[in-house]
């Protein structure tokens, strides 16, 4: 059964780093069986991850830096099975510049129904930033670390790095309107209510 999971973890990881939300050893990935969670390795990439670059939560030696972060959203949210932190360039340039992401996309308004929360800056491995995330996260299943990256929560490690891949290609298109110097029109109230409606 471990060898499963850290096989899906690293599958996971693969898939991550070609949508380009990930480089290089930034960012971590763990997932909750029953009472195990399983993390990325310290130090180890994303890219050409295999099994043997996870390990359980309580290995503190080798366990990712961000372990507090996870283990407080798996505390706060027992719905949760997965959690995924990466570093997407879009999201991260919006965020620089203090511009929220909307829903301009019908999928963006159907997976994140409740938004994406952002958290003021705490140093990375912190209780703080742990701290922070899990309070936003308790409301939503994104949330925007200020000067670092994006957490996705999901019920399923498929789900939560979908929702990465889903908050990037929003920020991307909102990025790709500033660029073209045109003003991002989000999706009226009116439209997003018909969307809850299907």
């Amino acid at each position: 059964m471990t060898s499963k999971i850290k096989a899906e973890l690293a599958k996971c990881a693969r898939e991550l780093a070609c949508e380009g939300v990930v480089s290089g050893t930034s960012g971590n990935i763990s997932t909750k069986q029953g009472s195990l969670i399983y993390i990325k390795k310290s130090n180890t990439g994303f890219k050409n991850a295999k099994s043997g670059d996870f390990v359980d939560i309580k290995d503190k030696k080798q366990a990712s830096i961000e372990w507090k972060l996870h283990n407080a959203c798996y505390r706060i949210r027992p719905d949760v099975k997965a959690v995924v932190h990466t570093h997407p360039t879009a999201l991260l340039a919006l965020a620089s510049a203090g511009i929220k992401i909307k829903p301009v996309t019908i999928d963006f308004a159907i997976y994140f129904k409740k938004g994406i929360k952002y958290t003021k800056y705490a140093p990375p491995g912190s209780k703080k930033l742990a701290s922070a995330v899990a309070k936003a996260i308790k409301y939503c299943n994104g949330v925007i670390m200020a000067g670092h990256g994006l957490v996705t929560a999901g019920k399923s490690l498929k789900e939560a790095a979908f929702l990465t891949i889903i908050a990037e290609r929003e920020a991307r298109i909102m990025l790709a309107a500033k660029l073209l110097r045109k003003s991002i029109k989000p999706l009226t109230p009116y439209q997003l209510k018909s969307i809850y409606k299907l």
